[in-house]
């Protein structure tokens, strides 16, 4: 994602672990607590923005799971 200048997080924000606890607190699961990723966006994102990024998270995916 970064080479499209797209970041994203494998933790909360004020995490200390490989495990996030605000993940956790909802699913009440490990695996899916540690293997989740944090999107940010803000109300000056625009539609235009969070398509591009559907885009491009889904050509990331694929490419992913083809490997």
């Amino acid at each position: 994602m970064e080479e499209e200048n797209i970041y994203i997080s494998t933790k909360s924000a004020c995490s200390t672990s490989d495990l996030s606890s605000s993940v956790y607190s909802i699913y009440k699961d490990n695996n899916i607590a540690t293997h989740s990723i944090r999107i940010s966006l803000s109300c000056k994102n625009t539609v235009e923005e969070v398509n591009k990024f559907n885009e491009i998270f889904d050509k990331v995916i694929n490419k992913l799971l083809l490997k």
